[in-house]
């Protein structure tokens, strides 16, 4: 009776034993199936985000593209701060000015590269005496919305250099108190006032063009 017993007990402690190992096996199989499943599942949400993202929408055939409209001047960019500093020969130089722009707009199209190459091909040309530097500035500060730079800060540094270099700084304090060439300083105020109404804060370098 002790030995069937005996023998009873060990055939069920093997039967516990295997019983346990083969659960053991399974489980662990299920959990790396599962973690399995997972990863899959993740990376194939990850393809289809980075899918999404970098796919560019085609250009339907429907779709073309319009050149833009030459600029409408509505009057003439010339302030009115006194009317009698606009005189004919202000006129012929403000129309000079605004074929420059012009001209360049319907050849290469309005951007801000042609708005820069603009104010080189003036500056160019005016090397030595910069005639109707004002009339330039003025007709370009008009065209800014027009051509996309009215807040870009190197167009207005760009602009700024129609200027003559170091020509008209005041050099005694009768200069500074009588506004030594009025036209241009003016000028040089109505660029300022352009820009803060544009959220654009001049740096040194400015201060120094």
């Amino acid at each position: 009776m002790n030995l069937i017993t005996h023998r009873h007990c060990q055939n069920m402690l093997h039967c516990m034993k295997w019983m346990y190992e083969h659960s053991r096996h399974t489980v662990f199989k299920l959990n790396i199936i599962h973690i399995s499943s997972s990863t899959k599942s993740f990376n194939k949400k990850k393809e289809q985000t980075n899918d999404a993202t970098t796919k560019m929408p085609e250009k339907s055939a429907l779709q073309i593209d319009v050149p833009k409209p030459a600029f409408q001047k509505q009057e003439s960019s010339l302030p009115t701060h006194d009317v009698s500093r606009i005189t004919p020969e202000s006129r012929r130089l403000e129309v000079t000015a605004d074929n420059i722009f012009d001209q360049l707009a319907a050849s290469r199209g309005a951007n801000r590269e042609t708005f820069l190459r603009a104010v080189n091909s003036y500056i160019s040309k005016e090397s030595l005496y910069r005639r109707g530097a004002a009339e330039f500035i003025y007709s370009g500060m008009q065209r800014m919305k027009y051509f996309g730079v009215e807040k870009d800060p190197m167009a207005y540094k760009a602009l700024i250099q129609a200027f003559p270099e170091g020509k008209m700084i005041p050099r005694n304090v009768w200069q500074v108190e009588f506004m030594h060439y009025p036209r241009q300083q003016q000028c040089g105020i109505d660029m300022l006032e352009q820009m803060e109404r544009n959220f654009i804060i001049p740096d040194d370098e400015f201060g120094r063009l």
